[in-house]
């Protein structure tokens, strides 16, 4: 996969290895490695031989990530790395014991050019590294420059590893092994014929994939027993992948040719209704003809959004002034039997987000909310920053702006929430009401979330989660855990 997009899949935890050839190579792995981390508020740390630490300024130019900006502001530290591999751990666990007082996810590039070079003392200090990243589920990065070590050396460092980046890609490695058992010639001996046992199970089963079903089940450990597997779950994902496509052209088409229908149907209600003699009962139903032409020309713009593949054009925000900007112009959405309030947090981090999709997400939100309400009830907005230890979801911890729209009507039980995510629409009222499935895909974009609760007092909560953008250095903050 291609590195770059390779990099913002990464969850909060790994152990990869960046094996390159030059200066470059090694620049650009470096730069987007770090400059994601910094993006998302995670604490960034730079481990390398004394010698070797200036060369970094060399490697990632101001332009492209400011060093000197990120090390003040106290999210990138560079440290000298000790050539001992128990000072080496305690080091790691230091960063990481600071990255979590801080509540910021942490991750960790270690210059390997310099020290140990045989495959022995390699395997050992890797077998620390992948204790450390395993306990203290950070990502790890190791950087080997292919000139500097002898093959064999390498060798231990390639199998050391379940993520490998070399040349503009980051690859799962089923070659993988736990460095442990590169240290036993014994364990070696039974990995590898395991492998060929396994592989001959495979290709002797009937149905090819199928085999697959009687291989032992486990934790990933590397080899083929794992690579096969994960090669049936890739097709399988990719043959799903293929269906979504299809799913999404199909609702492309329906969407086109249905509208083109709807604009007829709408033309001549109108003329229905502009008629100058004609039964009354002739225009009502006119009217209804319309009305429901409308509703039905809204889910067809549902359908067409839905196929369309939109870019996101993501700027830095204030979200403050996003909310207020939609609503001035949604009060008459609300309709004048509800009431609209908002409560902006002052001090509020900036968030990089698509404006016109956040718009939409908001839209989506309050149809869903004032469903349910009757007159005389009140929809209550407030923005706040929050340091999250616990993030729903798949959320990393860090630092995010909440959006929170609540209403003192119903309360949402456990079935209602689990409705409201699918990809379904009702119209109430005579009025089209989208489900969430749209504004939580359009937050998964954005690396964020959307939660529905129904609190114990009555009423319901919708939050709203965008993880705040790099420059947010200050301002009030609420402790969530």
């Amino acid at each position: 996969m291609p590195l770059a997009r390779a990099l913002e899949l990464l969850g909060g935890g790994g152990h990869l290895s960046l094996i390159c050839e030059s200066e470059q190579e090694e620049s650009a792995a470096l730069a987007p490695f770090l400059r994601l981390g910094l993006e998302r508020g995670e604490r960034c740390v730079y481990i390398a031989a004394e010698k070797r630490l200036a060369r970094l300024r060399r490697l990632i130019p101001s332009r492209e990530l400011d060093l000197e900006a990120a090390a003040k502001a106290g999210a990138l530290r560079v440290a000298a790395r000790p050539r001992d591999p128990d000072r080496l751990s305690r080091l790691l666990e230091e960063v990481f014991k600071e990255a979590r007082e801080a509540r910021a996810a942490l991750r960790v590039v270690l210059d390997m050019q310099d020290g140990e070079r045989s495959a022995e003392g390699l395997a050992v200090r890797e077998r620390v590294l992948a204790q450390a990243a395993a306990s203290g589920r950070f990502l790890l990065l190791c950087v080997y420059d292919r000139r500097r070590f002898e093959p064999r050396a390498l060798l231990a460092a390639l199998y050391a590893h379940p993520l490998v980046i070399h040349r503009g890609l980051l690859c799962q490695n089923f070659h993988y092994r736990p460095p442990e058992d590169l240290l036993r010639p014994e364990r070696e001996v039974a990995w590898l014929l395991k492998n060929i046992c396994d592989r001959e199970r495979f290709v002797s089963a009937e149905g090819g994939a199928a085999g697959l079903a009687a291989l032992p089940s486990g934790p990933w450990s590397g080899g083929c027993q794992d690579c096969l597997r994960r090669i049936a779950a890739l097709e399988e994902a990719q043959r799903q992948l293929r269906q979504m496509e299809a799913a999404g052209a199909l609702a492309g088409q329906i969407g086109a040719e249905f509208s083109n229908r709807l604009t007829l149907i709408m033309g001549y209600a109108e003329m229905l209704l502009r008629a100058p003699e004609g039964a009354e009962t002739l225009r009502e139903y006119a009217q209804q003809i319309l009305r429901a032409a409308r509703q039905a020309a809204a889910l067809t713009e549902r359908l067409q959004a839905f196929s369309r593949r939109q870019r996101v054009y993501a700027v830095p925000l204030d979200l403050n002034q996003v909310v207020e900007r939609w609503l001035s112009g949604s009060q008459s959405a609300a309709g004048a039997r509800l009431r609209l309030e908002f409560q902006p947090a002052s001090g509020l981090w900036p968030v990089k987000a698509d404006p016109g999709l956040l718009e939409q997400v908001l839209e989506d939100v309050l149809a869903v909310a004032r469903s349910s309400l009757s007159a005389g009830h009140t929809i209550t907005l407030r923005t706040e920053n929050a340091e999250l230890a616990a993030p729903p979801g798949e959320l990393p911890p860090g630092r995010y702006v909440l959006l929170r729209l609540s209403h003192d009507g119903p309360s949402l039980d456990e079935a209602a929430r689990g409705r409201l995510f699918q990809p379904v629409f009702t119209f109430r009222d005579g009025e089209l009401v989208p489900a969430l499935w749209g504004a939580e895909y359009v937050l998964r974009v954005h690396r964020g979330a959307i939660l529905a609760e129904g609190p114990a007092q009555g009423g319901a909560q919708f939050t709203l989660y965008l993880p705040a953008h790099e420059t947010a250095q200050s301002g009030p903050a609420s402790k969530l855990e």
